[in-house]
């Protein structure tokens, strides 16, 4: 609690400046009553919505003006953790580095006077922690991480499985290595069911290296497939592999507007979490 102590002005800083926003031109005007406001003008872009267009603006201007919202982030969070086999790989580094993030982050929030709640998920979800606010939800979180471990094997990462426990409007928070090629669709699926959404992507070197030269059968932790691999060739493939994914990942997100921060485990914790804080504050 310490470090954190140091770190609340920074996280303060952030979040007093409402970070977690979905801006852009709504594409269905029902949208406009289900909680969004009012952002500004600008001038149209190809790729627009037309029928966004303000054309008592335009005719003003004598150019398509487009009117722009955003979604306020919400006074209730939810944390969702993924709990799948991945996660527990190489004495459960990415695991660990997970809980120290979102105990942070329920810390700051909480702090704040808002509600946090913690699911986990894999092929099923389940609240660890459901929503509260005040000093003693910080505890009841802290006990609930320390409780719970990701699956040994099995249990494939299914993020919309988190659907059916996330309410309209929840701001969301998705911790996980979203290795899964299917995690982005999950992700802006999940948006569409909640509010706000972001994303910290866990990655550790450990997913593509191979410690020695020589031929390995490697095996699909979540799904159980296996095949056949000769060590120098896969790691540097793989390193390719895993940074070409990485990169779609983030412009998939950018495009959908949820926030991404991508840390690895091979830095320190609070330097993820100054990173996810940067991350946000960048969107401001």
């Amino acid at each position: 609690l310490e470090l954190l102590h140091k770190m609340a002005p920074l996280a303060e800083r952030v979040f007093s400046g409402h970070p977690l926003l979905n801006e852009g031109p709504l594409d269905n005007a029902t949208h406009m009553d289900e909680g969004f406001e009012f952002s500004e003008y600008r001038y149209y872009q190809a790729g627009d919505n037309p029928r966004n267009i303000d054309w008592l603006a335009s005719i003003r201007h004598n150019k398509p003006i487009v009117r722009y919202h955003h979604q306020p982030a919400s006074a209730r969070w939810v944390i969702c953790l993924d709990m799948s086999a991945s996660m527990a790989l190489h004495e459960q580094e990415k695991w660990k580095y997970t809980i120290k993030i979102a105990f942070a982050i329920g810390y700051f929030l909480l702090k704040r006077g808002l509600s946090v709640g913690v699911i986990g998920y894999s092929d099923h979800s389940r609240w660890l922690c459901p929503v509260y606010k005040g000093k003693k939800q910080l505890q009841r979180i802290s006990d609930a991480l320390t409780k719970s471990l990701p699956h040994t094997k099995g249990g494939k990462s299914q993020l919309s499985s988190c659907a059916q426990l996330i309410k309209r409007r929840d701001s969301i928070i998705v911790i996980s290595d979203l290795i899964d090629e299917r995690s982005h669709y999950e992700l802006t699926s999940l948006a569409t069911r909640g509010g706000p959404t972001q994303a910290i992507q866990v990655i550790s070197d450990n997913d593509w290296h191979l410690p020695s030269p020589g031929i390995y059968k490697i095996q699909n932790i979540e799904t159980g497939k296996t095949c056949m691999a000769y060590q120098p060739e896969i790691n540097h493939s793989q390193k390719l592999r895993l940074n070409d994914f990485l990169q779609m990942q983030k412009r998939a997100c950018q495009r959908k507007k949820i926030l991404l921060t991508q840390v690895q485990t091979n830095d320190m914790w609070h330097n993820g979490l100054v990173q996810y804080f940067l991350t946000i504050g960048q969107c401001q």
